[in-house]
């Protein structure tokens, strides 16, 4: 095979071979693409959120079920349906002056100043139990809002 022939038959087949690729731009791949990658991101937050909430039912069962139940009162309040609710606001449930005059709605942000120092947050309440590390109360916190449900029976403070 002579040398022309030997190139003339690669650009042949260079060119049959450009035309049978797919015409498949940058943009329409990642068009194609997006919705996966999103996909799998939120799959990953919600397999995070899942590890805190059961992280934090073990420091729960662990800290807090000795006073408190989710269900009913103890030497605590009951936890159901926390979040939302006043502080010192269930009224079969005898809080400290301090904690039924406080003015505090119950959030991520005030269980959270509540849990890494309850008597700085309110002084003169009654609970002397604290959570010093930061990912400990967010991982509690995570799971006492899995306990305030708008459908459950226990919805009333």
């Amino acid at each position: 095979m002579s040398m022309m022939t030997a190139l003339f038959n690669t650009r042949v087949w260079s060119e049959q071979q450009e035309k049978s690729k797919p015409d498949i731009s940058f943009r329409k791949l990642l068009v194609c693409l997006l919705p996966f990658g999103i996909a799998l991101i939120a799959a990953d937050a919600m397999a995070t959120k899942a590890d805190e909430i059961q992280a934090g039912k073990i420091i729960y069962e662990s800290r807090c079920l000795g006073c408190h139940t989710v269900e009913a009162n103890n030497i605590g309040p009951r936890h159901a349906n926390v979040f939302g609710r006043k502080a010192g606001s269930i009224a079969d449930f005898e809080y400290s002056p301090a904690l039924r005059n406080a003015r505090i709605v119950w959030n991520e942000k005030t269980l959270d100043r509540w849990l890494q120092d309850p008597e700085a947050y309110i002084p003169g309440q009654q609970m002397d139990v604290s959570v010093s590390k930061d990912g400990d109360r967010k991982n509690l916190i995570a799971y006492l809002k899995t306990l305030s449900t708008k459908s459950s029976k226990l919805n009333k403070p």
